[in-house]
């Protein structure tokens, strides 16, 4: 069904804000929880739910509570929240936890923060200053200055990218800037003009000659952004290129990794890594004869690095400039751990004659950033975490508690739930999870401290069922996909390509058999759901079709461009995920679920149509001329741009003359880089008519 989207003028009470508000921050496969472990078997979908803790803006400092105001479970620790049921017996108050079902004494002393509690199904605090680490936010550049080919574009793109920051960040911020290449270079950022230090470094496991301490102290290595801004921007307009070709990325990071580990103190940290070759110098090399085109990391090297990074709270981002001409790997499989445990981002750019670097990274430091991220979840009793996806990593003493050492509005996270029991649920109406993220925000509001931590608390209920039909009524087709599509890439990285594709065309088999036998037993015939419907096993069809098709499946894809995906996918939230496997056709200015369906018959009429693929916004239009200016579809596209996380590439066609770009787009036309959906729909049918078929024959 399609709506025009809503008017802005459409008054929303404080209930259904909250809740449009929790739809944000959390989103589960299914509605309705499965009772048991036969009801989720029956019901053939992943369940499970994603997490985007700060998907909405950050609350006013003024309208926070203190976190200790707000009482917690005595036997399970989780917060107090609509959902506790409050007893009076004997003149002792008590309330009875949602999730653990256990009795704690009423704390009239904290009145206000309960009340609030009680209230709001989502609610945050402020944590008091005395356990807050104040120290200003560091933000640290590393920079590959090495000779290769387009040097000289990657440089000047790496200039604009890091300026873009510096005008981003707040005044009183911390800012480094290091080079690497044959040695690692080291700007003394305080001293008019700036000067580079150089550290050289030794080929092999040996390492460098110094610390970085030993050549320049932490207060001049890193200075005040608002202070020393002339200086900065002096710095990095002079970066320019080595003689050696030689990269040390390995050792730099080891001496960046023992310099923050020794300055303890410094817990709010976020690193950007510009990456323009190979590492094939010093410790980390990845040499050619062991790159190859495998996606599997060549060296554990940076993984290991990854997990000093978290211990020292140090959050990574990754950008690889990498010329289009160039086929050779730059062994991104072994380094984009860097990014994935520790809260980062990866992101791969193969055309540096736009500005799309310095977009990205403006885009990110001018919004809302945090640190020293702790995201803690919590199920009410008969089932658990099985397995969780995104950039984080576990806390090695705490269950179920992930440390996410920077985060932004769009970092998600995906948990796949189990049973602890073989009763499961069977004896429960209702299901909770509550999600606790405490973190330092980086706050931008006039007269406010710079840094301050914060207590975000959301919980939601589920209804629990025996019903397939129940369960999938209410189940969220792009959350559905999305965790089955974390399943497919862990299973590509564990097996083979063919074997994920076996395994991802099995699931959808099983799930419409499943289907056909209880339509079967109502009805006695055997149909897969109209391809034409918007009914969530039609869109999973559609969803599971445009993931087999997807470049995360196929072998012959670049390495690094696998691993960039890698990590786009796993930590992107399930509406622009979708928008990446199965790119979404529809009328500028409605939201269709289903969209149109992705042939070129589709594009043909008299509306301006959006066709958005996560990193590229197609119009196709009717006219010779494109949309005008300021117009109508011109601020639509602008809106969509400004809701993801990297700059999307949009490009604008005449219906009458489509060309060959939007035709790799028409994922359901034959031969459009395979099969088209009408065969696959129809192999579809004999395969699980066949399995339908010999079930039957096998009962009788």
């Amino acid at each position: 069904m399609s709506f025009p989207n809503a008017d802005a003028s459409t008054e929303i009470t404080s209930e259904d804000a909250e809740m449009l508000e929790l739809d944000l921050l959390y989103k589960s496969s299914l509605r309705w929880f499965p009772s048991d472990g036969g009801a989720k078997e029956r019901s053939g979908l992943p369940w499970g739910f994603c997490v985007t803790p700060l998907a909405s803006a950050p609350r006013d400092t003024k309208d926070l509570l203190a976190a200790d105001s707000v009482a917690r479970c005595d036997n399970c620790f989780a917060y107090l929240n609509p959902y506790a049921a409050l007893n009076t017996k004997k003149g002792r108050e008590t309330w009875r936890c949602a999730l653990c079902g256990e009795l704690t004494t009423y704390d009239a002393q904290k009145q206000n923060g309960n009340r609030f509690a009680l209230d709001h199904t989502i609610f945050e605090t402020r944590v008091s200053a005395a356990d807050t680490d104040n120290s200003p936010p560091i933000f640290l550049s590393i920079v590959d200055v090495s000779d290769t080919p387009g040097r000289q574009l990657s440089l000047s793109a790496i200039r604009d990218a890091i300026n873009a920051q510096i005008e981003a960040l707040p005044e009183g911020c911390l800012f480094g800037l290091i080079t690497y290449a044959d040695t690692v270079g080291i700007y003394d950022l305080k001293t008019s003009p700036p000067h580079i230090l150089r550290i050289p470094v030794f080929n092999g496991d040996t390492g460098a000659m110094l610390r970085l301490e030993d050549v320049l102290p932490f207060s001049q290595l890193f200075v005040n952004v608002g202070e020393y801004k002339e200086n900065i921007i002096t710095a990095v307009d002079s970066l320019s290129a080595s003689t050696s070709s030689m990269r040390a990325l390995g050792t730099c990071l080891d001496l960046v990794l023992d310099f923050f580990q020794s300055h303890s103190m410094t817990k709010n940290n976020r690193t950007s890594l510009y990456v323009c070759g190979r590492p094939n110098y010093g410790r980390g090399l990845i040499t050619a004869d062991t790159e190859g085109d495998d996606i599997s990391p060549s060296t554990e090297f940076y993984r290991h690095q990854a997990e000093r990074a978290v211990d020292a709270d140090m959050c990574i981002d990754v950008y690889l400039l990498k010329d289009s001409k160039e086929i050779s790997s730059y062994g991104l499989s072994s380094y984009k751990f860097l990014s994935l445990r520790t809260g980062g981002n990866v992101r791969l750019y193969d055309t540096l004659e736009d500005v799309q670097v310095a977009r990205d990274v403006y885009h990110q430091y001018n919004g809302t950033i945090s640190f020293q991220g702790l995201l803690r979840a919590r199920t009410s009793l008969g089932f658990g975490i099985q397995q969780t996806f995104g950039h984080f990593s576990a806390d090695i003493e705490f269950r179920d508690l992930c440390r996410i050492p920077s985060c932004d509005p769009y970092s998600t996270l995906y948990f796949y739930l189990q049973f602890v029991s073989v009763e499961g649920m069977a004896r429960n109406q209702e299901a909770y999870v509550q999600l606790a993220f405490a973190y330092t925000l980086l706050n931008r509001e006039p007269d406010r401290p710079l840094v301050e931590r914060r207590l975000r608390v959301f919980t939601s209920r589920h209804s629990v069922s025996r019903s397939m039909q129940k369960v999938h009524r209410e189940a969220d087709a792009s959350t559905v996909l999305s965790l089955l599509t974390q399943k497919i890439i862990r299973s590509s990285l564990d097996t083979t390509f063919a074997e994920a594709d076996l395994l991802l065309r099995d699931w959808v088999t099983i799930l419409l058999t499943q289907q056909a036998e209880y339509v079967t037993k109502n009805m006695g015939n055997v149909n897969l759901p109209e391809t034409t419907s918007d009914s969530l096993l039609s869109q999973l069809i559609r969803y599971v079709f445009g993931l087999s098709k997807n470049a995360i499946m196929r072998p012959d894809v670049d390495g690094d461009r696998w691993s960039f995906l890698h990590s786009l996918y796993s930590g992107l939230s399930p509406d622009l995920l979708i928008r990446c496997i199965y790119p979404q056709l529809q009328k500028v200015g409605f939201s269709d679920r289903a969209g149109r369906p992705l042939l070129f018959s589709s594009t043909q009429g008299s509306d301006d149509l959006i066709l958005d693929s996560f990193s590229h916004i197609m119009i196709v239009h009717p006219d010779q001329q494109p949309p005008e200016q300021g117009g109508f579809t011109r601020r639509e596209v602008a809106r969509l741009k400004s809701q993801r996380p990297m700059t999307a590439k949009v490009s604008y066609f005449p219906s009458s003359s489509l060309d060959r770009t939007l035709f790799h787009m028409m994922l359901e036309e034959e031969g459009a880089g395979g099969e088209g959906y009408k065969t696959f729909t129809e192999q579809l049918h004999q395969e699980v008519l066949k399995m339908v078929t010999a079930k039957r024959d096998d009962d009788e």
